[in-house]
Formats: C-alpha cells, structure tokens, sequence
C-alpha cells in the first residue's frame, strides 16, 4: 500500500487540505499527516517546529495561538496557485479525510518542549469528536512517552512505533508496549533489521521512497507500506 507523505508532498504543500484532496483525487486511500499544538491548546497539522519554512510568517508554531495559525500563508511557498492555503486544525482534518474516505496515519510530532501528554490528549479528544474510525487511523510517533500515551487515552487504536535506527536494538524498548507498526527509514532498514521486525509480528512500513526502482527491494524484505511524496508510486 502506497501512502501520502504528509498529504502528497509532491504535488502540493505539506500538511493542508489542499494536499489531502490532491493525494485523494491522485488515487491514494492513505495520507501521512503530523500535528502539534498552538499555543491556545488546539492540535493543528504541522511538521516543523518553525513555521518559517512552509509559511509567510516566522517563530515557533506553538508561540501562536489558532487565530494568528490562519492569519499565515501555508501554501504560496510551494506554488503560488495554493496563495491563501490555511494550516488546518486535526477536527478539519479528520472531518475532511472522513468525507474522502482515506485512512491518516498521523504522528504526534514532539520537540524538546512538547507537552506530551496534553498534546497527546488533545488529540484524542478530537478523534472521539469526529467519531473517526478505528481501521482507518493509525498513531505514530518516534516518542516512546507520546505512544504510552495514545494506549492509554485511545486503547481501541492502532500505534506505531517510528524509527530511523539501524540496528535491531531498540526492539528491546518496546516488546511491552502493543504496538501494531514499525516505520522505518527507508535510508537505514537493512534486511537483518526487516527480519528482525517482521519475525516478531510488527507491520513494516517505510518513509519516505520516491524511487520506484526500489520498491522490490523493500517487498522482498517484508515492506507492506510505503510513505511517498509521489503519487506515481506503486509496489509491483
């Protein structure tokens, strides 16, 4: 299965709903997405924690309150035919992605002074608002506290684990925690770290590949999704 990466980053600005409607009408039934908080609370779609590079404006993104969030221009850095696009909070998000039937894979994107918990709680609130569906939402993040957290306020949904190490190592850390996915940096997975990974169960996910002359390869190892800027990606 090919997913989004952040929308379908290829074709249209990061983490909006420009891109949800581009990676949809491209065909796609899976986005990857990131949200963080503002600074009045409200989990937004975001990767960076700057608003500098995919924006008119500058600072951290969780020193603005959503009000001033969609005082910005998050989509004329890419092309000047998305002027005007909008940083969309998680409820648009999921509501929109509802309505076009695709799956998110979302991260809890955390930084060095993320409120874990509150982050992770906020977006759990939204989750059960929008009623969103089990099968079709999958929580990652590369944070072992932010995982800890989504089982315990959303133990019906699906957890992955995000990692870009090398060595199979770091399953020790979480054989006791219910993860469902491992997403591996397609950079780094090596096929002793795939076997490892798939001996003990996990789904097999990979960001980002944008050369389809790779995709065997990472089938061959047990890859059964792939995160992509490229719509035009498919496994053989």
């Amino acid at each position: 299965m090919i997913i989004g990466h952040r929308g379908v980053a290829a074709i249209a600005p990061e983490n909006t709903l420009a891109g949800i409607n581009a990676a949809a009408d491209s065909g796609l039934n899976w986005v990857e997405l990131d949200t963080q908080l503002t600074a009045d609370d409200v989990p937004v779609l975001f990767h960076d924690e700057t608003v500098d590079r995919c924006t008119d404006g500058k600072g951290r993104l969780d020193s603005f309150s959503l009000e001033q969030l969609t005082l910005l221009d998050a989509g004329a850095w890419f092309n000047e035919q998305f002027r005007d696009e909008c940083i969309p909070t998680l409820h648009q998000t999921l509501t929109l992605c509802g309505k076009r039937g695709m799956g998110v894979n979302l991260e809890i994107k955390c930084y060095e002074e993320t409120d874990v918990a509150l982050l992770v709680e906020k977006v759990a609130e939204v989750v059960k608002e929008t009623q969103f569906p089990l099968d079709q939402l999958l929580l990652s993040s590369f944070s072992l506290a932010a995982i800890k957290c989504c089982a315990e306020m959303l133990p019906d949904y699906r957890v992955g684990f995000i990692t870009d190490q090398s060595s199979p190592d770091f399953l020790c850390d979480i054989e006791d925690l219910e993860l469902f996915s491992i997403h591996c940096d397609q950079r780094t997975l090596t096929p002793e770290l795939a076997e490892a990974i798939t001996q003990k169960g996990y789904q097999l996910n990979i960001w980002t590949l944008n050369d389809a002359g790779k995709v065997q390869d990472f089938v061959d190892m047990g890859v059964t999704h792939i995160i992509t800027d490229d719509p035009e990606m498919s496994a053989p």
